[in-house]
């Protein structure tokens, strides 16, 4: 009569063996390529406690709510995609932004058109970036375009000129002639 196995036996190997695969399943549930290490840590840390809410449960529906509840939790944890994605449109803002804060009258022609070029490489950078790079195609952006001094001289309504000479040149009748910076007349 020791061999006869009995029901409660029976329930109790079926909900051992379901609890390991559960935890199993939560185990190939994600991949930790698909993820950033900070995210991966996340991930670990839910999978443990899925774990955990696996072990203490009493029941075969217990052990499928716990697997359930820890999958649901884990699918809130950005992927690399997702993290990339929101840290690209999160940079693309804030150069956005930035250039919106840009007044083409205060440069040259010329020097607009290198930083139209600028931020245009910098929109396209963007467009492929990853979490771990976005930030620094927009702070290297800023500093380029900080770099880039505003023109001395410029004519109301206008553009900026290098000179003092050049902006006279192109002044009309009542037109005015402002200069930003220290220039020198000859």
């Amino acid at each position: 009569i020791d061999e006869v196995i009995t029901s409660a036996e029976e329930d109790a190997e079926a909900l051992a063996a379901k609890k390991t695969e559960a935890k199993s399943a939560l185990d190939k549930y994600v991949s930790e390529e698909d993820y950033y290490s900070e995210e991966w840590a996340e991930i670990t840390a839910l999978i443990a406690s899925g774990k955990e809410a696996i072990d203490a449960a009493g029941s075969i529906t217990a052990v499928d709510t716990a697997l359930t509840a820890a999958k649901a939790e884990i699918d809130k944890v950005a992927t690399k995609a997702e993290a990339d994605a929101a840290a690209r449109e999160a940079a693309l803002a804030d150069l956005n932004e930035f250039v919106a804060t840009i007044n083409e009258e205060e440069y040259t022609a010329e020097d607009f058109d290198l930083m139209e070029e600028k931020i245009a490489t910098a929109r396209e950078a963007l467009s492929t970036a990853t979490k771990e790079t976005a930030d620094g195609i927009v702070a290297t952006l800023k500093a380029e375009l900080g770099a880039i001094e505003v023109a001395p001289v410029r004519v109301e309504g206008g553009i900026g000129y290098a000179d003092f000479e050049e902006a006279l040149a192109v002044v009309n009748e009542g037109g005015t002639v402002i200069v930003v910076k220290d220039v020198t007349v000859s």
